[in-house]
């Protein structure tokens, strides 16, 4: 799955996914994201490092897609003709 950087996304670890944030730094295994890790309440920016691993982005259709639909999709397409 690519990861882009001004890319909308949400963790499973974080508010069970339902909070989005946005991908300010990409490493290998990592992303930081920036947004208000209060839970809304205090309306403050805040970044943290993140596992890729449980990430949930939003793509270019605006659907929400993690690592298992991806690799769902990938899996069930089939040889191409």
């Amino acid at each position: 799955m690519e990861v882009y950087l001004g890319q909308k996304a949400r963790h499973k670890d974080l508010y069970g996914g339902k909070e989005t944030f946005e991908v300010v730094g990409i490493k290998k295994n990592e992303v930081l994201l920036e947004g208000d890790f209060s839970g809304g309440t205090h309306n403050v920016k805040q970044e943290s490092w993140m596992p890729k691993k449980g990430l949930i982005i939003k793509n270019r259709w605006g659907a929400w897609i993690d690592e298992e639909t991806v690799s769902d999709f990938t899996k069930n397409a089939g040889p191409r003709d």
